[in-house]
């Protein structure tokens, strides 16, 4: 995103406690995440700062896109680029929506403390 032709939609933020997710298991994962997901967080380094970080990153995707139709945690997976950094990929119909609206969304998770945060951008593109 540098700024040329683009134009901010919303913006979403969400913040978790990791404590409140350090003696949660993914009872239905398949809910929440998809099971490439899932397999991450299980063989992060330490899961709970993983899954509140992934977690985070979903509420805040909520917070800030507003799609025309019904669509589920699932269908926006978090994935990595070869430098490390997250992003969504997202399901078909999603994916089709965001092309033909020339809608974009931006990613990012951190982690200090006790704590996870994430931030998603959603914006237009002309170019």
């Amino acid at each position: 995103m540098d700024g040329a032709g683009v134009m901010l939609i919303s913006l979403g933020h969400d913040i978790q406690l990791i404590e409140e997710l350090k003696e949660r298991e993914l009872l239905e994962p398949d809910l929440l995440f998809s099971q490439s997901e899932v397999n991450n967080i299980k063989t992060a380094k330490c899961s709970a700062t993983r899954l509140a970080g992934y977690f985070s990153a979903k509420e805040a995707l909520f917070k800030a896109i507003n799609l025309p139709f019904q669509w589920y945690w699932t269908d926006a997976e978090i994935i990595y680029n070869l430098n490390g950094r997250p992003y969504f990929k997202f399901a078909k119909k999603i994916t089709h929506y965001l092309k033909k609206k020339a809608i974009c969304t931006e990613l990012s998770i951190s982690h200090s403390g006790n704590y996870a945060s994430s931030v998603v951008i959603v914006y237009y593109k002309n170019s």
